[in-house]
């Protein structure tokens, strides 16, 4: 199941992972989340999958369910809630980064997706639990500052 909105390079992508494998994920990510300068809610730090096998190991099936071959050079999970209601608009357009960043839907009941900005028009995806979506590293994007309900996403960057 591939829903594609090609006019923004934006796909998504459903059943990424058994529940069981979902749950580590956020587990890895409940350890490890701090708040971080510049960044809305919680966050860890960009190296996740450097932590351990079994991180690394997820978050390249991950990778390869959306049907990105490029190495993983950042992930990170991050976490919202009610208490966090921060629009920070950014892009990952680096150098050294591959044409499309991902975002993984770890725990999402309200089904929110990312929020993206193009010529001055926002945007709201709807990802629920257990998807992913693609898009490219040069679009404006924000977690939706909405969001009142626990929510865990994991963000990935690959290398060129």
């Amino acid at each position: 199941d591939v829903g594609y909105l090609d006019k923004f390079e934006i796909r998504t992508y459903y059943n990424i992972l058994p529940k069981e494998e979902r749950l580590v994920l956020r587990h890895k990510g409940e350890l490890n989340l701090k708040k971080i300068s510049g960044a809305p809610g919680l966050q860890t730090y960009a190296n996740l999958h450097l932590l351990s096998e079994e991180s690394d190991y997820l978050i390249n099936k991950i990778r390869e369910k959306v049907g990105i071959e490029n190495q993983v050079l950042r992930s990170w999970i991050n976490y919202t809630d009610h208490r966090y209601p921060e629009k920070l608009w950014h892009d990952h357009n680096q150098p050294d980064f591959y044409e499309f960043t991902c975002v993984y839907m770890i725990e999402n009941p309200e089904n929110i997706g990312t929020w993206f900005r193009y010529n001055d028009k926002i945007y709201k995806s709807k990802c629920p639990t257990n998807s992913a979506i693609t898009f490219s590293k040069r679009l404006e994007h924000t977690v939706p500052p909405i969001i009142k309900k626990p929510r865990y996403s994991l963000a990935i960057d690959f290398s060129r």
